[in-house]
Protein backbone atom coordinates (compact mmCIF):
# COMPACT_ATOMS: atom_id res chain seq x y z
CA UNK A 1 0.00 0.00 0.00
CA UNK A 2 1.29 3.30 -0.81
CA UNK A 3 0.00 6.61 1.31
CA UNK A 4 1.14 10.33 1.01
CA UNK A 5 -0.88 11.39 4.15
CA UNK A 6 0.31 14.93 4.51
CA UNK A 7 0.40 16.04 0.93
CA UNK A 8 4.58 16.70 1.83
CA UNK A 9 5.82 13.91 -0.35
CA UNK A 10 6.16 13.85 -4.38
CA UNK A 11 4.30 11.24 -5.25
CA UNK A 12 2.77 7.69 -2.17
CA UNK A 13 5.08 5.94 -0.99
CA UNK A 14 5.18 2.80 0.97
CA UNK A 15 4.28 3.19 4.74
CA UNK A 16 7.53 2.65 5.84
CA UNK A 17 9.52 4.71 3.56
CA UNK A 18 6.66 7.89 4.36
CA UNK A 19 7.74 7.50 7.62
CA UNK A 20 10.96 7.56 7.07
CA UNK A 21 10.96 10.44 4.83
CA UNK A 22 8.70 12.39 7.17
CA UNK A 23 10.69 12.20 9.93
CA UNK A 24 13.99 13.47 7.77
CA UNK A 25 11.73 16.33 6.75
CA UNK A 26 10.77 17.53 9.97
CA UNK A 27 14.53 17.03 11.19
CA UNK A 28 12.94 14.02 13.77
CA UNK A 29 16.08 12.68 15.32
CA UNK A 30 15.22 8.85 17.21
CA UNK A 31 15.66 8.26 20.60
CA UNK A 32 17.17 5.06 22.18
CA UNK A 33 13.48 4.38 22.68
CA UNK A 34 12.23 4.63 19.29
CA UNK A 35 15.15 2.57 18.14
CA UNK A 36 13.97 -0.06 20.23
CA UNK A 37 10.37 -0.12 19.08
CA UNK A 38 11.25 0.13 15.79
CA UNK A 39 13.73 -3.08 16.16
CA UNK A 40 10.50 -5.16 17.15
CA UNK A 41 9.28 -4.31 13.78
CA UNK A 42 5.49 -2.26 12.76
CA UNK A 43 2.82 -2.60 14.64
CA UNK A 44 0.13 -0.54 12.61
CA UNK A 45 -3.08 -0.23 14.77
CA UNK A 46 -6.45 -2.68 13.56
CA UNK A 47 -9.59 -4.15 15.20
CA UNK A 48 -11.62 -7.33 14.30
CA UNK A 49 -14.91 -8.85 15.17
CA UNK A 50 -15.54 -12.37 14.87
CA UNK A 51 -18.80 -14.57 14.93
CA UNK A 52 -19.56 -17.31 17.30
CA UNK A 53 -18.05 -19.62 14.25
CA UNK A 54 -15.21 -17.86 14.53
CA UNK A 55 -15.46 -15.90 11.03
CA UNK A 56 -14.29 -12.53 11.27
CA UNK A 57 -17.41 -10.28 10.36
CA UNK A 58 -15.97 -6.75 10.55
CA UNK A 59 -12.55 -4.89 10.15
CA UNK A 60 -11.38 -1.66 10.86
CA UNK A 61 -7.21 -0.49 9.91
CA UNK A 62 -6.23 2.64 10.39
CA UNK A 63 -4.22 2.80 7.44
CA UNK A 64 -7.04 1.68 5.34
CA UNK A 65 -9.33 4.18 7.10
CA UNK A 66 -6.74 7.18 6.28
CA UNK A 67 -6.28 6.08 2.76
CA UNK A 68 -10.36 6.17 2.14
CA UNK A 69 -10.29 9.29 4.23
CA UNK A 70 -7.11 11.16 4.15
CA UNK A 71 -5.23 12.44 6.96
CA UNK A 72 -7.41 14.30 9.71
CA UNK A 73 -6.36 17.66 9.51
CA UNK A 74 -5.08 20.06 12.61
CA UNK A 75 -8.65 21.16 13.26
CA UNK A 76 -9.92 17.36 13.64
CA UNK A 77 -9.61 15.95 17.45
CA UNK A 78 -7.86 12.87 17.79
CA UNK A 79 -10.29 11.60 19.98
Amino acid sequence: MRINPTGELPTPEPVLSVVNALNENDGFQPTEVDQQTAAAGAQLVGQFLSDTDGLVRWTLSVIVMIRETGWPGKDVPLV
